[in-house]
């Protein structure tokens, strides 16, 4: 049923924010992409002027997720099920915790917050989409749109959660706006870049941002990967708590 619903706001999206036509067959693609059982991912994202940063991910059918992120000094393969991660140390899978305490347990706190708020790049397809104007299709399969600005802003937003779990108010936005582009392969979006950039105020100080990310989805309905047994009874017993 959810996915369902993903699929109805994708078109819906769509059909009200572009032209007829080109979001037509923009939304067919998007939606042979979500409708896959499994698929692999890589995405880098750029901050400013910096050196872009890349996950590589897989996506299976039980419901695990299976990804590398970039550390501080090396990568760090992580398993995600139903909220909850697992991760490999030297000392072998241990499952992050947001009641992990002091520095040295920053891993535990970081991973399982962003477990906890995980979203999969197929739903991002989704809030990409919804926030379009002016969509344009170029030969080769490209689609471009500029985004509105509270499209922008909601893509920019992040909150920020204090000691306890509770909410801080995220910073204030503004001047918001971005484009995106999505490449389309045999009927199926296969990539898509995403530029925004704006005003955030933070701690009573008004910085320009800019970000820019790349996704590119492979092997669509045809991945597959292993699943460490004891990542995976550690994600089990997590989930029956």
């Amino acid at each position: 049923m959810k996915k369902e619903l993903i699929i109805g706001t994708l078109i819906t999206g769509l059909l009200g924010a572009a032209h007829p036509e080109p979001a037509k067959d923009l939304a067919e693609a998007a939606m042979k992409l979500s409708a896959a059982k499994n698929y692999t991912w890589t995405s880098a994202r750029a901050f400013g002027g910096r050196e872009p940063r890349s996950t590589t991910g897989k996506a299976g059918s039980g419901g695990h997720t299976q990804l590398t992120i970039p550390g501080r000094d090396s990568s760090i393969d992580v398993l995600i099920r139903n909220g909850k991660a697992a991760f490999k140390t030297d000392e072998g899978w241990q499952l992050a915790s947001s009641e992990a305490e002091g520095d040295e347990n920053r891993r535990f706190r970081y991973l399982a917050y962003m477990a906890s708020n995980y979203e999969a790049p197929t739903q991002r397809v989704t809030e990409l989409i919804s926030g379009i104007t002016d969509l344009k299709v170029a030969e080769g399969g490209t689609y471009s749109g500029v985004l509105t600005e509270d499209g922008a802003k909601k893509l920019m937003s992040f909150r920020r959660r204090g000691r306890g779990g509770d909410d801080r108010e995220p910073p204030a936005i503004a001047g918001a706006g971005g484009s995106v582009k999505f490449v389309v392969t045999n009927g199926v979006l296969t990539k898509y870049e995403l530029t925004l950039s704006g005003k955030i105020t933070f701690n009573e100080q008004e910085r320009d941002i800019g970000r820019k990310s790349t996704v590119e989805f492979s092997k669509i309905g045809g991945t597959s990967f292993d699943i460490a047994e004891e990542a995976a009874g550690l994600l089990a017993s997590a989930s029956d708590k």
